[in-house]
């Protein structure tokens, strides 16, 4: 499930609460000429509700992160009321059953939104001196001061594209490669995936050792293709870049740029002015970048930070004004962070070392975490780890010493799909062989 479908479901769940509502007030009109006569205290009880019902879901659109999540809880628990108030007209003892279920839903979910603010990450039990800053909001670094903010703005650099065939032979993945230009690759590093279990099914594109001059062909031809294939995360390895596409990520339209610096400002910039967002970004080792921005998003706003070291404290500040990480990205010692409002969290932390084992991601999931990105430079990775809005994703993550053709493939026959990949420092999750 993509943050988009969070408010499909709230959506829908307000039709259904007007709906009931509509029916009840349709059927006391043939029952009864005037309700008011006989349930006066019921039917106004009923029309404070409907007008604070009415209030809280214009609120709820203007509200981010928890405030929103408590504010379109209360006026589903409203709406609900209003309808069990008609009920209570209709069929007293209906009613007053339907009344106690309505209760009960209540201290459901006040207790669920409770319990969520206040269950921060999983305690480590052997901290090393890599697990920096797991119990607080992020890690503790100084920022350079480089920060860009969306305003703006652009237009596209469109590029030819170029005819050659495109291979979707698998039924819900493929993957393409090109032959390596630049030599034996450093065996120290290695390939991290992320995987995300997915309710329904899609076709998953994967280039790997994809040179610049490739770049351009295989978007454009993603573009071509039937299935409008969009970029899901890109990654780079040896100055050679690896793309994953979906079939089915929620996005309009999207646009990309090769550039030799990391990022590309007013490139960036343009491109927000015009209603597109950063979606994902990558740096390769000789200083370039690749960034891809995408119509059709959630996010409200945007910005970013390149800095070397990790800019925490400006992700801490950014946070306190609801703004979350939606991309990395790292290019020697830099990283690249870009932080985006109505992303879907409620809350976020970082993690940053190179020793996070599997046994340690599920205590994230047993509290309602997932990674929602990750990067990596020679010597240190980052993990995100977010609290969606409404549903949790599941995770399956994997570290490989080749790109892991063979396990993305395994892992899409399972409806588990790459939703972001990196490739640097080892780590302690399951390492498999590509051999």
């Amino acid at each position: 499930m993509f943050p988009s479908a969070r408010a499909s479901l709230v959506l829908a769940l307000h039709a259904v609460v007007l709906a009931l509502i509509a029916a009840f007030v349709a059927v006391l009109a043939l029952k009864q000429q005037n309700p008011f006569k006989k349930h006066y205290r019921t039917m106004v009880a009923f029309l404070v509700d409907v007008f604070i019902y009415a209030m809280i879901v214009v609120l709820s659109i203007k509200l981010e992160g928890f405030a929103e999540e408590v504010a379109t809880s209360a006026s589903i628990l409203l709406g609900l009321l209003g309808s069990q108030l008609l009920i209570l007209i209709m069929v007293p003892i209906l009613g007053w059953f339907c009344l106690a279920l309505w209760v009960l839903l209540l201290f459901f979910i006040v207790y669920r939104l409770i319990s969520g603010r206040n269950r921060g990450p999983p305690r480590q039990k052997n901290p090393s001196q890599n697990q920096v800053g797991i119990q607080d909001r992020v890690i503790i670094s100084r920022p350079a001061p480089q920060d860009y903010n969306q305003s703006q703005a652009h237009a596209i650099t469109s590029q030819p594209a170029q005819v050659q065939e495109y291979n979707q032979s698998h039924d819900h993945m493929t993957i393409e490669m090109t032959a390596s230009q630049d030599g034996p690759i450093n065996t120290g590093k290695r390939w991290i995936s992320v995987y995300n279990l997915w309710q329904e099914k899609f076709n998953q594109v994967c280039h790997r050792d994809v040179d610049d001059s490739l770049v351009f062909q295989r978007f454009n031809l993603a573009k071509q293709d039937c299935s409008r294939l969009f970029i899901r995360s890109v990654a780079s390895r040896s100055n050679l870049w690896a793309l994953i596409m979906n079939d089915v990520i929620g996005f309009s339209e999207q646009d990309l740029k090769l550039s030799p610096n990391f990022l590309p400002d007013e490139w960036i910039k343009e491109h927000w002015d015009e209603g597109f967002d950063i979606t994902a970004i990558a740096g390769a080792d000789n200083g370039s970048s690749l960034v891809v921005m995408s119509k059709g998003t959630q996010f409200l706003n945007q910005t970013y930070k390149v800095n070397d070291p990790f800019p925490s404290d400006y992700i801490e500040d950014m946070q306190k004004r609801e703004y979350f990480i939606t991309a990395m990205a790292t290019s020697g010692s830099k990283w690249a962070v870009v932080v985006s409002k109505g992303a879907g969290f409620s809350s976020q932390y970082v993690r940053f070392d190179g020793d996070l084992s599997d046994e340690s991601i599920r205590a994230w999931s047993d509290h309602g975490y997932s990674i929602t990105a990750t990067a990596a430079t020679a010597d240190k990775v980052a993990f995100v780890f977010s609290r969606r809005l409404g549903y949790l994703v599941q995770n399956k993550t994997l570290s490989t010493s080749d790109f892991p053709d063979r396990q993305i493939a395994a892992n899409c026959s399972d409806e588990f799909y790459v939703s972001s990949i990196c490739y640097g420092a080892p780590t302690a999750l399951s390492v498999l062989s590509t051999d």
